[in-house]
């Protein structure tokens, strides 16, 4: 999955089934279990790319907590030897 593509043929592999008609009056059990099918595919395959979004998201924080870290040991000025005399202004 590359950023920016769109998620349904990623979230559906096969065609969306078409609607039921206006004129229904009863559920086919073939209709219903294709239904739940898609649904529980899109399901699975969007907790999926959750999963994946919040590992990017753990892993970049981890970086901007490195680099944050890196910044602020180079501005902050060098810790005082114990004992050692403060310095003058």
């Amino acid at each position: 999955m590359t950023a920016g593509a769109p998620l349904g043929p990623f979230l559906l592999a096969e065609p969306l089934m078409d609607n039921l008609s206006e004129f229904t009056s009863s559920l086919d059990g073939g209709w219903v279990q294709r239904l739940m099918s898609q649904k529980g595919e899109v399901i699975d395959k969007a907790a999926r790319v959750l999963i994946k979004s919040l590992g990017g998201l753990l892993v970049l924080q981890e970086r901007l907590t490195e680099q944050w870290n890196a910044e602020r040991a180079l501005a902050r000025p060098p810790e005082q030897e114990p004992g050692a005399p403060a310095p003058r202004a």
